[in-house]
C-alpha cells in the first residue's frame, strides 16, 4: 500500500521551543550521539579522504543534526575544504546534487528532504574531491512500519517489521480486523490476523510521526524440491545414491502427513521419502499434502561417468610360421587410453599401453579403457596357438609274392604334405607309397599354411616274419600315496623320476626325486584342481620329500625309463588339470641312444581338466618324458597336473610262413588306441577291389551301431572313427567285412 505520512503536536501545558530550548537542544544531541554510536549513518561519516593525494573534504550537520521530523524541518549541511591539512576556502566551485532534483553551487546547503546528498568541490588547479552524506527522514532510507506482510493459515502468529529511531516513542493501533497479540510498544510487535496496522512515533520534541502497513492472507503453498542443487551422479559400479527430498508449506519444512511418488528410468517407481536409485536419468518425485489436499512435483536429473567404448578385435592363432600376432584394439568413441593385460598363460612383448600390442603366447589378453573423468571397461581376446596337424600311419608285411608293402598316412587336416623316410636313405613325398625293403619308416606331415608338423613310425616286416603286439597299462591304482622310484608292469619294471622346479626367477631344479602317487578321490594339500571321481591314483611332482602328496605348483618333469623291458611303443597317457597358461607343456620321447624320436605339444584344457593324449603310436621308445611348464598371470613359474594310463605295447617279431601270407594279407587292419575314452580311430585296406561293412558289436555279439558300409578301391585306405558318445563303459568288437576276407578289432572304452 502507498505510505501516507501525518505529523502532529501532542497538546501540553508548556511550548517546548519557547520554554526549554535548552532541553529540547539535549534531547537532539543525545539523539546525533545515539545515532553516531548505532551506525545510523553508516555512509557520511564526517572525514572522507579526498580522491586527490592532497585535499580532503569535509561535511557536518552538528548545528541541526541529519534527521528531518515533525519538530526539525530543515538540516544545515556545512562543508570545508583542507589542502595539505589547511583549511581552504577560496578558489573552489561547490556543487550540490540531492533527492527532488536538488541543485546548488553555495558551501553550504539546507534541506528539506530526506535522502543523500553528494557535494563535488574542484579549483584551477586540478584538484577535486566528492563526498555523499545522507539526510534521514520520514520513508527514508525505510517506512517506519515496515513492509506489507501475508500470513498463511498455518501461521498463529507473524512479527511486524517496523524501525526507526532509539530516541522515538513507539506505538501501533490495529484496525480493519487486526490484532496485536503482543509488543505493542516495539517496533516489531506479535499480531494473529490480516488487518491494518498503524505505527505512531513520537520525539523528545512531543510531535507525532505515523505509518502504516498491510497484513493479508495469502494462499498456502506446498513445495517439493530434491536434493541439494547438486547434480546426483552414479557411480561406476552403479551403487546405489539416495535422492534426498525436501518438502516446504508457506516456507516451513513439513515432513508429517505427506504422500511421496517417485518414477524414473526403466518403470522405477518408489513411495519413499528418499529415493534410491542406481541408473542415471530423468526422476520426478510427486508430493501431496493430506490435510490441505496441496500438490508440488520437482523433477531431478541424474548422470553417471562416462564410459570409454572400444573392442578388443578378433581372436587370435600363434602358428609354427607366425610365432608372435599383433592385436587388434579400438576406441570407438575417442574417450579413455589404452593398457593390456594378459592372463592363462599369455605374454605381451611390446605395446601394452598401446592398441595393437604384439604377443607371443595363447591366453587371455584384456583391454582396459580408462579415463581421469570416467569409468573403465573392460574387453577379452583369445590367443590361441595352432596345435598342428593330427596324424595316423600304418606299415605292414612284405607281400610274398611280390615282395612289397603299401604304407598308409593320413591327418585330420586337409591340404597337408606327406614326407616319409626309412632304411637306406629312403624318401617319399607320396601320401600311401609302396616299399620293397622292410624296417622303422617315419612318416611327417605338415600344414603349409601354418607351418606345423606331426610325426609317427610304423614298421615293416620281412615277408618270412609277422609283428605280434601285447597291451600294456600303467594306471598307478596299486601304489601307495607318497614318492615312488619305480612301479612294477606286466611287462617288467619302469623307473619313474620327478624333476621338481623350483621357485624363484631363474630355472633351476632340485636334486632328488620329487616323483609322487596321488589320490584323485581325497586330495591332500591344496590340491582341489586334481580331484576327480574316476582317476584313483595319478603320478605327481612332489613339493617336498615327505609322504604327503602336494602337487608342485612351479611345474617340472616327470620321466618314466622303459630300458628295462626294451624298446617299446606308445600309445597315448592321461592328462589331468593342464591349466590354460602351463601352454608350454610338452611330451618327447627318445630312443636307446637318446635321439628324439617324436614330441608332442599339449593342449591346455583349463583348471580341473581331463584329457587323453595321442602318443602317436611311437615305436622304439626306452623313455618318456611329461615336461609340465608354463607362466602364470604374474610370470612366475607354473606346471601343476598329473599323469595317469600310460598305454603302450611291446612288438616282437615271430616267424611266419609265406604260404599263410597271402590268405592274411587279403585284409590289412587296425584299431587305435585300443583303450579310448573320447574316440578311436579304425583304418584298414583291402587287397582287391570290393564292398566292405564295418559294424560295432558288444561282447555278447549284439550290435550296436552301423559304423560304415561302402566299396573301397584295391589298397584304398578306408578311416573311421568310433565316437564313445553315449557308449558304457567295456570292451567293443569292430567286424570288417569284405567278399575276400574279414578282420575282427578289439576296443576298450574307459572313461
Amino acid at each position: 500500500m502507498k505510505k501516507v505520512y501525518s505529523y502532529s503536536m501532542k497538546q501540553t501545558h508548556f511550548k517546548w521551543q519557547q520554554v526549554y530550548p535548552s532541553l529540547r537542544f539535549l534531547f537532539l544531541s543525545l539523539a546525533l550521539y545515539l545515532l553516531a554510536n548505532t551506525n545510523a549513518v553508516a555512509k557520511s561519516a564526517f572525514v572522507n579522504s579526498s580522491t586527490a593525494n592532497t585535499i580532503r573534504l569535509e561535511i557536518n550537520t552538528s548545528k541541526t543534526g541529519n534527521i528531518l521530523d515533525c519538530a526539525v524541518t530543515e538540516v544545515l549541511m556545512e562543508s570545508q575544504i583542507y589542502v595539505d591539512e589547511t583549511l581552504t576556502k577560496e578558489g573552489f566551485s561547490y556543487s550540490w546534487t540531492g533527492p527532488a532534483s536538488f541543485e546548488a553551487n553555495t558551501q553550504d546547503v539546507v534541506v528539506t528532504v530526506p535522502g543523500w546528498y553528494r557535494l563535488t568541490v574542484s579549483n584551477a588547479d586540478g584538484l577535486t574531491s566528492s563526498k555523499e552524506y545522507i539526510v534521514y527522514g520520514p520513508g527514508f532510507p525505510d517506512d517506519y512500519a515496515g513492509p506489507d506482510l501475508t500470513m498463511h493459515s498455518t501461521d498463529t502468529s507473524i512479527k511486524l517489521q517496523g524501525k526507526a529511531y532509539n530516541f522515538y516513542h513507539v506505538s501501533w493501533e490495529a484496525s480493519n480486523g487486526g490484532n496485536i497479540v503482543s509488543g505493542a510498544n516495539t517496533y516489531t510487535p506479535t499480531v494473529d490476523a490480516p488487518g491494518t496496522y498503524t505505527i505512531f512515533l513520537t520525539s523528545p520534541a512531543g510531535c507525532t510521526m505515523q505509518d502504516a502497513m498491510v497484513v493479508t492472507e495469502a494462499e498456502d503453498v506446498l513445495v517439493a524440491r530434491i536434493g541439494d542443487g547438486n547434480v546426483p551422479r552414479v557411480d561406476c559400479d552403479s551403487n546405489p545414491i539416495t535422492l534426498i527430498s525436501f518438502v516446504t508449506l508457506n516456507g516451513k519444512e513439513v515432513t508429517e502427513g505427506i504422500t511421496y511418488s517417485w518414477t524414473g528410468p526403466n518403470d522405477y517407481v518408489s513411495d519413499a521419502r528418499h529415493a534410491s536409485v542406481k541408473e542415471p536419468g530423468e526422476y520426478r518425485l510427486e508430493v501431496k499434502h493430506m490435510a490441505s489436499g496441496l500438490t508440488s512435483s520437482a523433477s531431478i536429473g541424474v548422470t553417471q561417468l562416462r564410459f570409454p567404448e572400444g573392442s578388443a578385435g578378433p581372436d587370435k592363432v600363434l602358428t609354427c610360421n607366425n610365432p608372435t600376432v599383433t592385436l587388434e584394439g579400438s576406441i570407438t568413441n575417442d574417450f579413455g587410453w589404452p593398457i593390456w593385460l594378459a592372463s592363462d598363460g599369455g605374454n605381451i612383448v611390446s605395446g601394452y599401453r598401446t592398441l595393437n600390442p604384439v604377443v607371443d603366447a595363447p591366453g587371455t589378453y584384456t583391454l582396459i579403457l580408462q579415463h581421469a573423468k570416467g569409468c573403465p571397461v573392460e574387453y577379452t581376446v583369445k590367443v590361441t596357438r595352432d596345435e598342428g596337424p593330427s596324424i595316423s600311419a600304418t606299415g605292414g608285411r612284405l607281400d610274398c609274392a611280390s615282395g612289397s608293402v603299401q604304407l598308409t598316412g593320413s591327418s585330420d587336416r586337409e591340404g597337408v604334405t606327406y614326407s616319409w623316410t626309412g632304411p637306406n636313405g629312403y624318401t617319399s613325398t607320396e601320401q600311401n607309397p609302396t616299399v620293397k625293403v622292410a624296417g622303422d619308416y617315419t612318416l611327417t606331415v605338415t600344414d603349409p599354411e601354418t607351418g606345423c608338423s606331426a610325426s609317427t613310425m610304423v614298421a615293416v616286416t620281412p615277408s618270412t616274419s609277422e609283428l605280434t603286439a601285447k597291451e600294456y597299462l600303467i594306471d598307478f591304482n596299486s601304489e601307495k600315496n607318497g614318492l615312488i622310484s619305480s612301479i612294477e608292469t606286466d611287462a617288467g619294471p619302469v623307473s619313474i623320476m620327478g624333476r621338481k622346479r623350483n621357485p624363484g626367477s631363474i630355472e633351476t631344479y632340485a636334486s632328488e626325486n620329487h616323483a609322487a602317487i596321488f589320490n584323485t578321490r581325497a586330495p591332500t594339500g591344496d590340491d582341489t584342481d586334481l580331484y576327480t571321481t574316476d582317476w584313483g591314483r595319478v603320478l605327481i611332482i612332489n613339493t617336498d620329500l615327505s609322504d604327503v602328496p602336494d602337487d608342485n605348483q612351479w611345474g617340472g618333469e616327470l620321466i618314466l625309463d622303459f630300458s628295462a623291458i626294451g624298446p617299446v611303443t606308445l600309445e597315448s597317457l592321461g592328462l589331468l588339470d593342464l591349466d590354460h597358461y602351463e601352454d608350454m607343456s610338452w611330451v618327447y620321447m627318445y630312443d636307446e641312444a637318446g635321439n628324439e624320436l617324436h614330441k608332442i605339444h599339449l593342449k591346455t584344457k583349463g583348471d580341473n581338466s581331463k584329457q587323453t593324449v595321442d602318443l602317436g603310436n611311437t615305436r622304439g621308445v626306452t623313455k618318456l618324458k611329461v615336461v609340465l611348464d608354463g607362466r602364470d598371470g604374474s610370470g612366475n613359474f607354473a606346471g601343476s597336473g598329473a599323469i595317469d594310463d600310460i598305454r603302450f605295447r611291446v612288438e616282437t617279431e615271430v616267424a611266419s610262413p609265406c604260404e599263410s601270407v597271402q590268405q592274411q594279407e587279403a585284409m590289412q587292419a587296425l584299431a587305435y588306441p585300443t583303450t579310448f575314452s573320447d574316440k578311436a580311430t579304425v583304418q584298414f585296406m583291402l587287397q582287391d577291389a570290393g564292398n566292405y561293412t564295418v559294424n560295432l558289436y558288444d561282447t555278447q555279439g549284439n550290435l550296436v551301431r552301423e559304423l560304415q558300409k561302402g566299396t573301397a578301391m584295391a589298397h584304398e585306405q578306408i578311416t573311421i572313427e568310433v565316437a564313445a558318445g553315449s557308449l558304457k563303459e567295456g570292451m567293443y568288437l569292430v567286424r570288417i567285412v569284405s567278399p575276400t576276407d574279414n578282420k575282427t578289432l578289439k576296443l576298450i572304452l574307459k572313461r
